[in-house]
């Protein structure tokens, strides 16, 4: 038998994915069907050589196993670059710098600059007060808000030979005692009279301002001395996920593990920073990357204070006054900087863009207001080190790309067997390297489901869904975020990315809600949004089940204490789920019985007499709602083949008014919906949905010529 297969050219899509097989006298036909922001027209054809080579390979060898089937076909993991790593830690570098130019700035914040020889001084004194008292040290609780003394705290605890775990004052006392708690911290450094968390004053370090400063040489432990001391397998520092996608998790990272992340960005990077303006909460993973590539390589940490972080205008002072070249901050807060304070940025050499999903408008307009300033969008969770890819953006990508694998980290777009997918199909991301951590403190169980040994590698399955093009990964959406609206799978991510491309939305977060469950997106954007212009510009980059029923304005969205949008906090949000029409709209009228039933049906009070089904969010489920309304207002059946051919408020109005109403009905089995009327000696066309889902073929149905009755 002949096997042939072909992309079906429809228009639309049904189904993420369908698969068509037909056989005729010699030939196997095979045709797929797919949602283009599912795959890709590549990731189809590879989809299709997979078919047919099992379909063909399996029926002429039966007892070939299925593996080795597939094999050919599968795609491959993606490789960084290699990665030399030297011995030692970072802090055997930051202890070399600190000797190589002690009267130069190491940390700065506000207006207290600490020299490389101070730094020293300092956390060396203060690393042996953390020995003082009973116990093995292993973890050292540090809350000591924004200024060169919580640097100083950080690293004299990792010289002590323990991990350091950030408690941010700014966050809240109950969050901060679940974290102690869960930590088992063994010391606590706090400014004299701080929250103890419960701690034995035995266990407590107070620290002051001037700490260490007039320490008597002899009685200064060497700070090489301690980094050598410390060995690599042992703990850096234990942080907490962001829970915005569940319970917090502590992840302990080693120091073989920040040397390898902090390694690779000397190898990735042009140059090491000069002057890194670090804004995230040290709570927050991407601290790391201002803090440790800086002191490894002998440049110079700026730490904005606590308001400073969080005024746009005055970070922009900071960043012009202090001369900071480099700059870590989520895609939100970067746009603002750059929309109020461009004129004050020349001096950026480098601004990183991480935390959450960059739009293709941060893009553009970092381009537009900084051309020599290159923009990096990295990814990477906390398990991997704070980066596992990373990529420079300059506009010319239409979707914003997290790019390719950092040296010395390989990363796999795995299937649910965590076999390379084909190139251009989605699946979830896995990493493997010397960068990914051992697992989550005290839970085996979440460990051993999120760290995998496959292929001779031990990976982190991160939970993301990503697709590769060229070796350039592209997020799609969270494997535990998908939503089913109506029998509708529907990927927030996707919803979201579309949004936030608009220029007048700078956040968007995208639930089910409402009883039956409805697309609801919670906009975070100045003013009021016109929902007819945002609903048009949505159509065509997503499927119709996926335009938010409901969209809901908002000031500002809810984030976490790490600033990421908190998308739990987000499922709570009130919104009006039972509508009524605006007053005044149609009135007491047929017309008026059908505007109540559309609003009623949609979720929505702005519907006028001319808005068209389709434009305003119509489904299969809100036509069913709005035919059945209908018909048991009006005492009698209406098809809901009646709306497709009607499909304004006014129209169907007149339509019921005539008693046009075209039952399509035909027996208690099934029944026809006329998705285009034609002629009476035009063609017929009848098409078999799929899921009872007749609306998928409604753009397939208008392609057809004028004369041609098409029915599903």
């Amino acid at each position: 038998a002949e096997v042939t297969h072909r992309i079906l050219a429809s228009g639309t899509s049904v189904a993420d994915l369908s698969l068509i097989v037909q056989e005729r006298t010699d030939t196997v036909q095979i045709g797929l069907e797919y949602r283009g922001t599912v795959i890709d027209g590549a990731g189809a054809e590879a989809l299709l050589d997979v078919f047919e080579a099992v379909l063909v390979g399996g029926s002429r060898a039966p007892g070939t196993d299925l593996a080795a089937l597939l094999a050919p076909h599968l795609g491959s993991d993606l490789h960084g670059t290699d990665l030399p790593i030297s011995a030692g830690s970072v802090l055997t570098r930051i202890a070399t710098a600190a000797n190589s130019d002690p009267d130069a700035p190491a940390v700065i914040a506000d207006d207290v600059t600490l020299s490389w020889g101070e730094l020293a001084d300092c956390v060396a004194h203060l690393a042996d007060r953390l020995h003082t008292g009973d116990g093995t040290v292993r973890r050292v609780g540090v809350s000591i808000e924004r200024s060169v003394d919580l640097v100083v705290a950080l690293l004299a605890a990792q010289f002590s030979g323990a991990a350091y775990v950030p408690l941010d004052p700014t966050a809240g006392s109950t969050r901060l005692e679940r974290m102690a708690r869960a930590a088992d911290i063994d010391r606590l450094i706090v400014r004299p009279g701080g929250d103890r968390f419960g701690m034995h004053d035995d266990r407590v370090v107070e620290l002051t301002t001037t700490d260490g400063a007039d320490v008597d040489d002899a009685d200064r432990p060497d700070l090489v001395a301690l980094a050598e001391s410390v060995d690599p397998a042992e703990p850096a520092y234990l942080i907490f996920t962001s829970g915005s996608t569940g319970e917090p998790r502590g992840v302990e990272v080693s120091h073989a593990n920040l040397l390898a992340s902090t390694a690779a960005r000397s190898v990735w990077y042009d140059h090491d920073p000069e002057r890194f303006l670090v804004t995230s909460s040290v709570g927050f993973d991407s601290s790391v990357v201002g803090l440790f590539w800086t002191l490894a390589t002998g440049g110079t940490v700026v730490l904005p204070g606590d308001d400073e972080v969080h005024d746009v205008d005055r970070l922009g002072d900071v960043i012009a006054d202090r001369g900071v070249t480099h700059t870590l901050m989520v895609p939100s807060l970067h746009r603002a900087l750059v929309a109020r304070s461009a004129e004050r940025l020349g001096g950026l050499a480098v601004s990183i863009v991480a935390g959450e999903a960059c739009t293709s408008a941060v893009v553009a307009e970092h381009v537009a207001a900084l051309p020599d300033t290159a923009l990096v969008n990295e990814y990477g969770p906390t398990e991997a080190t704070v980066w596992a890819t990373a990529h420079r953006l300059d506009g010319e990508r239409e979707r914003v790309p997290i790019g390719g694998p950092i040296p010395g980290v390989t990363v796999r777009v795995a299937d649910a067997s965590l076999r390379p997918v084909p190139a251009g199909v989605r699946g979830e991301l896995m990493v493997s390297g010397p960068s990914v951590t051992h697992g989550y403190v005290d839970d085996p169980v979440a460990t051993a489901e999120r760290f995998v040994d496959v292929d001779d590698r031990r990976w982190y399955r991160t939970g993301d869904l990503v697709r590769a093009d060229d070796g350039v990964l592209e997020f799609v959406g969270r494997v535990d975020d998908q939503l089913n609206v109506g029998g509708v799978r529907v990927e927030p991510a996707e919803v979201e990315r579309e949004l936030v491309a608009q220029p007048t939305i700078d956040a968007a977060i995208v639930v089910a809600a409402g009883s039956p469950p409805r697309l609801v997106a919670h906009i975070e954007t100045i003013g009021p949004i016109d929902e007819p212009s945002l609903r048009a510009a949505l159509a065509p980059a997503l499927p119709p089940g996926s335009v938010p029923r409901h969209l809901v304005a908002w000031p500002e969205l809810p984030r976490t204490p790490h600033g990421k949008l908190d998308r739990a906090a987000a499922a709570t949000l009130p919104f009006d789920e039972h509508p009524t029409a605006a007053a005044g709209s149609a009135g007491a009228t047929l017309l008026g019985l059908v505007v109540e039933a559309w609003a009623a049906a949609l979720g929505r009070s702005d519907i006028g007499p001319d808005a068209d089904f389709f434009d305003v969010g119509g489904d299969s489920l809100a036509a069913v709602e709005i035919v059945t309304r209908l018909g048991d207002a009006l005492d009698r059946t209406v098809a809901i083949g009646v709306l497709l051919a009607a499909p304004t408020p006014r129209q169907l109005a007149a339509t019921l008014g005539g008693d046009d109403l075209r039952s399509d009905r035909s027996g208690d089995e099934f029944r026809l919906v006329t998705l285009r009327p034609g002629t009476d000696d035009g063609p017929l066309v009848v098409l078999t949905p799929a899921w009872d889902d007749v609306f998928g073929y409604q753009a397939l149905a208008e392609a057809f010529r004028d004369d041609a009755t098409v029915l599903a």
